[in-house]
């Protein structure tokens, strides 16, 4: 039941991100940075090298994939349950994270995104003392 309540609050976030993408983003930042006399403009910007780079990082997203799998004894008919858990989770992740990667790309230019931790780290409770606060925050 926590982790059906914990998962039920990563996608109302994840949804939640993507209607305010959408909703307050701008279309041109998909296609013009922030910056055009220091970066490179254009929808594909970075060339394939970008392209993979980006999809590596994603890839190691679905690592947990495999945890799915080691549920068939758990499950009635797994010849059955165990191929639709599995594609569907991943069809339904696919969409979410192509929604939520467009929405967040409509919000800023890709040259104003500032690096993760110094995203994290930008936030008051998350320096020294407050780590511990943010840790279990930031892990789920």
């Amino acid at each position: 039941m926590v982790n059906l309540v914990l998962t039920g609050v990563h996608v109302v976030f994840i949804l939640f991100i993507i209607v305010m993408g959408f909703a307050h983003g701008d279309a041109r930042n998909l296609t013009r940075p922030a910056d055009p006399s220091h970066n490179p403009g254009g929808f594909f910007p970075h060339g394939a090298v970008g392209v993979f780079n980006g999809a590596a990082m994603v890839y190691l997203s679905y690592i947990g994939y495999d945890a799915v799998s080691t549920m068939a004894e758990e499950v009635q008919r797994p010849a059955r349950d165990i191929p639709v858990g599995v594609s569907g989770s991943v069809v339904l992740v696919t969409v979410l994270y192509c929604l939520m990667a467009a929405s967040m790309s409509m919000l800023l230019p890709y040259d104003a995104v500032p690096p993760l931790a110094l995203t994290f780290f930008a936030w008051p409770m998350c320096h020294s003392h407050g780590f511990l606060f943010c840790s279990p925050l930031l892990s789920l």
